[in-house]
């Protein structure tokens, strides 16, 4: 079985007084052959344990728009679209409570 995980931690501090910390996922894959075993939904919730122990409060990914199967994946596990401007360019967020 084949799982790929990357991602970021970055801090960003902008001219308000609170701090927005988010978590970054830079990559997710799981080998074809492994999907809808639970694989992915449980790197998912290893990632938000890494981010909650940083103190992040939330987690951003960027998805391309026609891939379906990873949109409906994120939304059920708590993600949202981030909305643009124009129209929806794949950019998901999840706030961690």
């Amino acid at each position: 079985m084949a799982v790929q995980l990357l991602f970021r931690f970055r801090r960003r501090r902008p001219a308000a007084k609170r701090t927005n910390n988010d978590f970054g996922i830079l990559s997710i894959a799981v080998d074809p052959g492994s999907q809808h075993s639970g694989v992915g939904r449980l790197l998912m919730q290893e990632c938000e344990k890494v981010a909650r122990s940083r103190g992040c409060d939330e987690m951003t990914l960027t998805v391309a728009c026609d891939n379906f199967q990873a949109i409906r994946f994120y939304e059920h596990a708590g993600w949202n679209k981030t909305p643009n401007d124009q129209s929806w360019q794949g950019r998901m967020r999840k706030l961690l409570a």
